[in-house]
């Protein structure tokens, strides 16, 4: 199960240091196993920046909030949008609405299942959203982006910040979670 461990591939800055992709462990008993795993110590006042509001960075937000930590999710949309883009919704689908196999001998079933273990807001997005097609998990785009910015937007430990970052912040530490439609920035 390494390997359905990598939850999301992003990179932790701290302090201007870059630290390698690791994979994401989650050990129970552990107040902050994320953090730990990549030597970050989390205080209560601490923020985290997150960047990018596609699947990645939405999840992250969710994930670092849900564990009493303060995170800013900065989200370019609607300030600058793509060309693939059609709303300033969070966790908005661009290409396929199927997030793979829901069936429990498939990795992707399996990774779904350990994401609803670790209380995930895409895998609860999702079915809500979900549309019938058989052992896939699709979804109505619109329901589901709406779902994902609607849980964000209520989240109070949840800060969106709407512009494009054209620099790394200082304060704490930063998720990189933006995607290909990244702006040049």
């Amino acid at each position: 199960h390494t390997e359905c461990h990598r939850l999301l591939a992003v990179r932790i800055m701290i302090n201007g240091g870059v630290k390698k992709n690791r994979s994401l462990k989650h050990k129970q008993n552990e107040k902050y196993p994320i953090f730990k795993s990549y030597g970050i110590t989390v205080k209560k006042s601490m923020k985290i920046h997150i960047i990018g509001g596609g699947l990645a960075g939405a999840e992250a937000a969710w994930q670092v909030a849900e564990r009493g930590v303060d995170a800013v999710l900065h989200e370019m949309r609607p300030v600058r949008m793509t060309p693939a883009h059609r709303s300033e919704r969070l966790a908005e689908l661009v290409c396929s609405n199927s997030l793979g196999s829901g069936l429990h001998d498939r990795p992707t079933g399996v990774l779904r299942e350990e994401l609803m273990q670790l209380g995930s807001l895409l895998v609860r997005c999702a079915d809500l959203a979900r549309v019938p097609v058989g052992g896939a998990v699709a979804v109505d785009r619109d329901r589901f982006a709406q779902a994902v910015t609607d849980a964000v937007d209520e989240h109070p430990r949840i800060h969106l910040e709407r512009g494009e970052v054209t620099e790394i912040p200082d304060e704490g530490a930063v998720i990189l979670a933006s995607g290909p439609l990244t702006s040049d920035a």
